[in-house]
């Protein structure tokens, strides 16, 4: 009489064999593939600037240095032949006869106005790079040392991002009458979501300078632009400086995804999932409190408070854990003292039962009279065994269902025979439960 193990599981093989083809990313075929790109060496020049404006300035004078960056973008070093200025417009440089790859040099421009009214000219780098020389126009104004003349400065100014409907620190610009006569200054205006106070009263003297302190208060989130204005008695007024800055709400939190399913989720088991939440905001947040419902929804991988900086991301896991079988639909909720900066997560999970397991035994029949047999069961090999049914059984096999995932159990049967004597054990069979 030889023992052997017939194993039932609570899933086909084959669903396990098509959950190893997904971990090995397809089981069908096809071949490797690469990309490459190519090695370019060719050499390029950029100039960080295509125009260079210099503010009014008296015949005579020299204005303050402009500067523009060269840079070799290429992979090759390039030699530079020459660097001039026409017209009003004189040049410095620092880029030798040869500038190698991934360098730059700078060029620093002057202007000094020798007639009145508009001078225009060029820089021109001659170098080995094709479509040389590089050119950048030059422009400036003339005016009477006897007269007024404004110098701004920036000639420009980007604010940062503002939170909407709040106010920005102020930025000063400054106004130079660089002249040799009183300038006359009629009016300060800005447009746009913008405003100014400032210094410079109804006049301002030659070689005097006065500040215009300017702040934004976007009235909307993106892009928001506007200008400074100056109304008075110099060429080319009224003089403007551009202005730009962002509107930006005050913190919101967007997740990744927006919702989570789990499927089916055996009880007693547990499954995660990635969530990833980013503050899209213009201002730092902090999550204080995170709170969950639905049986068995739970979050892992989140240490509160947490504070996120604008446009900054964390990442940390939803669990689900069902209790018992049957659908469930809970949240996950993160909340801070704003409302702007709480977000919710539906999940969705559907708990299923451990599937059963059962170890069934078969042996071949006595060759002697029996009545029946007996079945035993053990969980270290050589014993000892526990009688599984204090009744014989005239059946040459066993279904053992009171088996638990994961543990290895031993059987033996013995033979009862006519004169109620019990043989000795047979071979001894084993038997791992898988899990679940």
């Amino acid at each position: 009489m030889r023992l052997k193990t017939i194993h039932r599981w609570g899933w086909p093989l084959f669903i396990f064999s098509a959950l190893v083809c997904a971990a090995l990313s397809g089981c069908g075929g096809g071949g490797a593939s690469s990309t490459s790109s190519p090695n370019s060496n060719s050499p390029a020049v950029s100039v960080s600037a295509s125009t260079l404006v210099f503010p009014s300035l008296a015949l005579g004078a020299v204005s303050s240095a402009q500067s523009l960056i060269v840079t070799n973008s290429g992979g090759d070093a390039i030699s530079v032949s020459s660097i001039a200025a026409s017209g009003d417009f004189a040049q410095s440089n620092t880029c030798g006869t040869s500038l190698a790859a991934g360098a730059n040099c700078t060029v620093s421009v002057t202007f000094t106005p020798t007639a009145l009214g508009s001078r225009t000219g060029t820089l021109s780098i001659t170098d080995s790079v094709a479509g040389s020389p590089q050119q950048v126009s030059l422009s400036g104004t003339g005016v009477s040392a006897s007269g007024p003349a404004v110098t701004l400065a920036p000639a420009s100014y980007t604010f940062s991002s503002q939170v909407v409907n709040t106010t920005s620190a102020s930025e000063d610009v400054t106004l130079t009458n660089s002249g040799g006569a009183p300038m006359t200054l009629s009016g300060v205006s800005v447009t746009g979501d913008f405003a100014q106070t400032n210094s410079c009263g109804s006049s301002v003297a030659a070689g005097a300078s006065c500040t215009v302190s300017v702040t934004f208060t976007p009235t909307a989130v993106g892009s928001r632009s506007g200008t400074v204005s100056f109304a008075d008695n110099a060429p080319r007024s009224p003089q403007t400086i551009q202005l730009v800055g962002t509107g930006a709400i005050a913190g919101q939190l967007v997740e990744s995804p927006t919702s989570i399913s789990f499927g089916s989720v055996v009880v007693g088991q547990t499954s995660s999932q990635a969530v990833t939440i980013t503050n899209s905001g213009g201002q730092t947040i902090s999550v204080n409190s995170a709170s969950t419902s639905g049986a068995g929804v739970g979050v892992a991988g989140l240490s509160l408070p947490l504070t996120l900086a604008a446009n900054q991301s964390t990442t940390f896991n939803i669990t689900f854990d069902p209790t018992s079988s049957g659908l469930v639909s809970g949240t996950v909720s993160l909340t801070n003292s704003g409302t702007v900066a709480s977000v919710t997560i539906p999940v969705t999970g559907t708990g299923t039962a451990a599937p059963s397991h059962e170890v069934t035994l078969a042996w071949s029949a006595s060759t002697s009279q029996v009545l029946g047999y007996y079945t035993y069961r053990g969980t270290v090999t050589g014993g000892p065994y526990t009688k599984l049914s204090s009744t014989y059984s005239a059946q040459t096999t066993y279904a053992d269902q009171n088996v638990v995932a994961g543990d290895t159990y031993f059987y033996v049967v013995t033979a009862l025979g006519t004169d109620s004597v019990e043989s000795a054990y047979s071979n001894e069979a084993k038997a791992t439960v898988p899990t679940p």
